[in-house]
Order: C-alpha cells, then sequence, then structure tokens
C-alpha cells in the first residue's frame, strides 16, 4: 500500500483572497505531480483533503488526472490538527491513499508513520510536492519529488 503526501500548490495571498484558493503557478505544479504519478502508473483508490479551499482544489486536480472519484473532505486534517487518529486510520489501510494537506500536520505525520515520534520532521515538504511512503510490515520513505524536477 502506498500513501501519496502531497503540500497543497502555492496560494494567491490571504490579503487579496482569504480563502487562499491556488494561483496560477500553484495549478501548474499540482497539474505536473498528477502527470508524474500517472505516467509512473500510480494510482490512488481515495483522496483525502482538508477542509480548506487550497487543499481541495489540489485533491481535485490529483483526482481528475488519476481517474480517482473517491474524494473526501475531513475535518481533522489542518494545518495543527494532531496527526496520531490519522496515522491510526492509515495503518488500517489496504489500498494506495492519497492524503492533500498542509504544513506541520504532514511533516508531522510522515514522522509520526516512519519512526513513532513526530517531534522532529524528517521529510522535507513543498508546495505540489509529492512524498510517497510505503507500508508493508512497517512504514518506509519511498520516494520525494517537488515541481522543479519533474
Amino acid at each position: 500500500m502506498y500513501l501519496f503526501l502531497i503540500q497543497h500548490g502555492k496560494t494567491i495571498p490571504k490579503d487579496k483572497d482569504p480563502e487562499r484558493p491556488l494561483n496560477i503557478q500553484g495549478k501548474k505544479h499540482t497539474k505536473r505531480a498528477a502527470s508524474f504519478l500517472r505516467s509512473h502508473g500510480f494510482l490512488v483508490e481515495e483522496i483525502w483533503h482538508s477542509d480548506k479551499l487550497r487543499a481541495k482544489q489540489t485533491a481535485e486536480i490529483i483526482g481528475k488526472k488519476l481517474f480517482c472519484k473517491n474524494i473526501k473532505e475531513r475535518d481533522d486534517l489542518g494545518p495543527l490538527d494532531p496527526v496520531k487518529k490519522i496515522a491510526d486510520q492509515v495503518q488500517k489501510q489496504d489500498e494506495n491513499l492519497m492524503i492533500s494537506g498542509h504544513l506541520p500536520f504532514l511533516e508531522k505525520l510522515a514522522a509520526q508513520l516512519l519512526t513513532g515520534v513526530q517531534k522532529k520532521p524528517i521529510v522535507k515538504f513543498q508546495n505540489s510536492g509529492i512524498v510517497c511512503l510505503e507500508k508493508d510490515k512497517d512504514w518506509s520513505l519511498v520516494w520525494s519529488v517537488i515541481p522543479n524536477i519533474i
């Protein structure tokens, strides 16, 4: 089972739009990330995203490219939400899953899954960048890509 963690794309500044939707570059980079996944044969059965517009737009762009119709908004994926509950739920998943979210949540979730503690980030995220974890017996970091190299 693969878990793909993607930090939402770059956004319009809060002073211009408090909803902070993706800007042109954010959409472009997210489409590039989605194309990368598709061209390498990665599929997801489900995408979870926070209730923030930027995470939703990121999830929808990826979902469209990967033909994933099971996109779920969750109220427990915010930037400062605790990660333990999500980590426990992810542990029970058998099918590929993507989470579209925010920092520091994604950093803490990756650390929790990989090391059992979330205090120190061990994976660097960037807007529209993807971190791929794999669950076998334990979790492993398989790869990470950022828009500038895909």
